[in-house]
């Protein structure tokens, strides 16, 4: 029977390391680079405002933009753009309603991809002008990216959460089992 309280300790012990689990931690860092040389690397460059933020694909995060100046690429009037991150330290690129901004982006997977190391809101719009690129207008179509998992849509941090549960049931678990094995041995006494 003293060793009840013992048992409960041990449950609430691996119920507050499970709520205690820190979240990843982020940290940006990009190389300096010219404005030149940034467009260089992209595959488009462009003006955009957000239209609507459409939640998340694993690490990437995705915005729906009303384009409305381009100067590198075929980018679309209505384009989505992935920002790797969700900004707040990782290099993710965060976009405000009703923001024009200069974005520099890369191909990748079909999918148009930025972060602040790639650009955006590093390189003004009247830098790409001065490096030789004029403006045109985007073309009509929408740009279709491939379909998004609904897991971790809308949900910031839905990628960790599955982890989590696991680890929790996997604790809770195990404390079980010690607790059936530990009883089984007092009463065999």
């Amino acid at each position: 029977m003293r060793r009840l309280p013992a048992l409960g300790a041990v449950v609430l012990l691996a119920l507050g390391v499970l709520i205690g689990l820190p979240a990843p931690a982020h940290a940006c860092s990009c190389a300096s680079s010219s404005a030149p040389e940034l467009l260089s690397k992209s595959d488009a460059a462009f003006v955009g405002r957000l239209a609507e933020r459409r939640g998340s694909d694993g690490d990437l995060v995705r915005f729906a933009l009303d384009v409305s100046r381009v100067y590198k690429g075929t980018v679309s009037a209505k384009t989505v753009v992935y920002s790797e991150g969700r900004g707040g330290g990782d290099c993710g690129v965060t976009f405000e309603s009703g923001e024009e901004r200069m974005v520099l982006a890369r191909l990748e997977s079909g999918r148009l991809v930025t972060s602040l190391c790639r650009g955006t809101s590093m390189v003004k719009e009247s830098e790409v002008a001065a490096s030789g690129f004029d403006a045109y207008s985007p073309v009509a179509a929408e740009h279709s990216p491939p379909p998004v998992g609904s897991a971790a849509e809308d949900d910031p941090a839905g990628s960790e959460k599955p982890f989590r549960w696991l680890l929790g049931v996997g604790v809770v678990g195990v404390v079980l089992l010690g607790g059936a094995y530990w009883a089984a041995r007092v009463r065999g006494r």
